[in-house]
Formats: structure tokens, C-alpha cells, sequence
């Protein structure tokens, strides 16, 4: 009944919930100060006599009591016995708001506006990396504007604007560990999931150390605006690609060149990252004339081998966007496509 009202139970072992056990056990001196706290609605709350004069504490009777936004807060605490808080005072705070002369429907409304705050996204936390500011003040030095902070007010994405948002998909593009295929498929799937860090996401989740490996400490200010620049490049000149028609007479469940490159971008991006180092890695901050046009001959070409790789299967049974959103076929097909590119340059 305490909280029937809520949104939600308890929802037990969360990572979220962890990190507030974790905080009850090892520092509960400051779980106040770590924790948002509980809403109450009660039907009547009276002051108990007698009255501290200096307001310092007071004793009050509450009726009709019921958690409305902090379930899992004092689940948590609930976790330890009333012995364990003996010996490890915690605090938390409790707001308490009567109904007792409220219109009828407040109590709902309370309810809907205390559970529907903006939500705070694992990007939002970039905020707080010093090395962002960094390679802010370093880009605007040179005239380029890196947004970091996202709000209402911010500029347009333009040829001196981007953002730790747009970039954070473009470095997972270029990551050539083994476990690439995680991070080109979050990149075209789930761009948050690329701002993982260890105890804000499930441990067994590969993406949980995802930030520090692509915002890592050999990562330029320089290199940061032309990853931009070149996946910016690319995923257009793949888009205009995109609308070229197949050809007739195409085999039975042959996928179509179309739906294959609307979906292919990201794939493609990374086999860019692989083969064309040296426009990565260029010296100037603004790709040159010579870069952009090497770096729309290597997309041309790109995509009529990976359309070529992709249609000379016909029993792939799936669409190509689930195609491209599947980390085993994303290997098959770049491991297609690196072969075909191989045997043309043994040609």
C-alpha cells in the first residue's frame, strides 16, 4: 500500500539501485547528498506537541501516506536492517505534500509531473569531462564551435559547428578492435549507448567502457573535427548514392541496391576509416579539395562492392536494415567486402 500510488515498484537488483546499496554500504554519510529523495502524498500531516522554538526539529502525525516518485529509494534502503542504520546513520529527504484542501485531481498531477522531469542521458554526464572542455576551447580558438552541452539554444550543425552527439557515432566508425561491430551497430541504432561508462550501464553490457574508448586521452581537437568532417562526407555521398535504381530482372529475394545503401552508411564509414588513414590523419584542421574528392572516388567504389557482396546472397531472410543492425552479418559483409577489394587490387 506505501506505494501503490507510484509509478513503479521496487524493481530490485537495477544497476541504478546497486549504485544506491552500494552507497548505503560503503558511505552512508552521504547517500543524503547522492540521492534525489521521496514524495509523499498524505492526506493530513499535523505538527505534534511540543514545539521546538528554534525549529530545529519537530515531531508530525501523517495519515493516508503514499510514495509517489522514489520507490526504488527506499527499497534500497530497506535492503539493510534498522541495526545497520544504528551504526550507519543515513539521511534522506522526504518531501511530504498534503491533499487535505487540494482540488481532487492534484494528487494524480503531482504524481505525472514528479515522475516526467527531464530525463538525464548518459551524454549529458560529458558535461562534466574536463577534457571536453579542452578540446572546446582548443576548436574555438580556431574558429570551430563544439557543442558539448546540448540546449534549445544552440546553433545549427554547420561546416564550423558539431557536437559530442553527431561526433560520438564517427569515432565508433572508426574503432578496429575486434569488437567493432558493437560500436558500427550503435551507431546506427542506439548513438546514446556509445556514451556507456562503467556503473551507469550493466556490467555485462560490451558498451560499458564505450565513452572512454572513443573520447579517450590520445584523442585530438584536430583529429575529433575531421573524424567530423569525413563522416559528414560520407554518409551524404552514400545517401545520394542511395537513389540509384537496380537494375531489372533482378534474382528472387535479391536485396535492393537502395535499401541496402540507405542502410549501409555506417559500415561503409568504418571500411573509409580502415582504408583512408591518411585523410583521417591529415595535418591541416579542413579537409582539402583533393581529400574530399578522394574521399567521394572511395565511397563510389565502396558501394558497388557492398552492394555486389550483399546481393550475391539471396537467402540472407531479412530486410537489410536488420541486416546492417546485426553485428554477425555486419562481420560477414565487411569480411565480403575486404575480400572483393583485395582481389580487385590482385587484378
Amino acid at each position: 500500500q506505501l506505494v501503490d500510488r507510484n509509478i513503479r515498484r521496487f524493481k530490485g537488483a537495477t544497476t541504478v539501485n546497486a549504485g544506491l546499496s552500494e552507497t548505503l554500504k560503503t558511505e552512508a554519510e552521504h547517500f543524503f547528498y547522492f540521492n534525489n529523495g521521496v514524495t509523499f502524498l498524505c492526506q493530513t500531516i499535523a505538527e505534534q506537541h511540543p514545539r521546538d522554538a528554534n525549529r530545529q526539529a519537530g515531531k508530525f502525525r501523517v495519515r493516508g501516506m503514499s510514495i509517489i516518485n522514489g520507490a526504488q529509494t527506499v527499497g534500497a534502503i530497506a535492503q539493510e536492517s534498522a541495526a545497520y542504520y544504528d551504526e550507519h546513520p543515513a539521511e534522506v529527504l522526504a518531501t511530504f505534500v498534503c491533499l487535505e484542501n487540494a482540488p481532487d485531481d492534484f494528487g494524480d498531477r503531482v504524481t505525472q509531473s514528479r515522475n516526467r522531469q527531464n530525463a538525464v542521458d548518459l551524454e549529458d554526464f560529458a558535461a562534466l569531462d574536463e577534457r571536453q572542455s579542452n578540446w572546446q576551447n582548443t576548436l574555438r580558438m580556431a574558429g570551430i564551435a563544439y557543442l558539448v552541452k546540448q540546449g534549445e539554444d544552440d546553433p545549427s550543425l554547420s561546416d564550423t559547428c558539431f557536437s559530442a552527439r553527431e561526433i560520438a557515432p564517427y569515432l565508433a566508425c572508426a574503432v578496429t578492435t575486434n569488437d567493432w561491430p558493437d560500436y558500427v551497430v550503435a551507431a546506427k541504432t542506439d548513438k546514446k549507448k556509445l556514451f556507456g561508462r562503467e556503473g551507469f550501464v550493466s556490467a555485462r553490457d560490451p558498451l560499458r567502457l564505450a565513452y572512454g574508448t572513443l573520447f579517450a586521452d590520445s584523442l585530438t581537437a584536430r583529429r575529433m573535427w575531421r573524424i567530423a568532417q569525413v563522416g559528414r562526407a560520407v554518409l551524404n555521398a552514400v545517401k545520394g548514392r542511395s537513389a540509384e535504381p537496380d537494375p531489372a530482372n533482378q534474382p528472387p529475394g535479391t536485396l535492393p541496391a537502395r535499401e541496402i545503401l540507405t542502410n549501409a552508411g555506417w559500415l561503409i564509414l568504418h571500411v573509409v576509416f580502415i582504408r583512408q588513414k591518411a585523410v583521417t590523419d591529415g595535418a591541416e584542421l579542413v579537409l582539402t579539395d583533393a581529400e574530399k574528392q578522394t574521399l567521394s572516388r572511395e565511397v563510389d567504389l565502396l558501394a558497388e562492392k557492398l552492394v555486389a557482396v550483399v546481393q550475391a546472397k539471396q537467402n540472407w531472410g531479412k530486410q537489410a536494415r536488420a541486416l546492417f543492425e546485426n553485428k554477425t552479418d555486419c562481420r560477414t559483409v565487411k569480411a565480403g567486402l575486404m575480400a572483393a577489394l583485395a582481389q580487385q587490387n590482385q587484378g
